[in-house]
């Protein structure tokens, strides 16, 4: 009975490690606007390691958003000529 009740404790450390990290990597990810099954499993299969890597890729894929302003082209409201005014 030992060594089944050994059994059952490693896989649950085993489980609530996966959960856990899933679960956090999956916050992050959201905030970053990330795939969730792609950032749950990154999760799940590298523990903090897939952390980091959630938060690396998160800011290189958004670090476009946060360009400077004089990238942007700006959009006149006021058409030039509208015939229909």
């Amino acid at each position: 009975m030992t060594g089944i009740l050994t059994y059952i404790a490693i896989f649950g450390m085993v489980v609530i490690w996966i959960v856990g990290w899933m679960g956090i990597s999956m916050v992050v990810g959201s905030f970053f606007e990330l795939p969730l099954k792609t950032t749950c499993l990154i999760g799940a299969l590298l523990g903090p390691l897939g952390f980091m890597l959630t938060l690396i890729v998160g800011f290189l894929e958004n670090g476009q958003r946060f360009a400077p302003a004089a990238n942007y082209q700006t959009v006149s409201t006021e058409p030039e000529w509208d015939p229909f005014s």
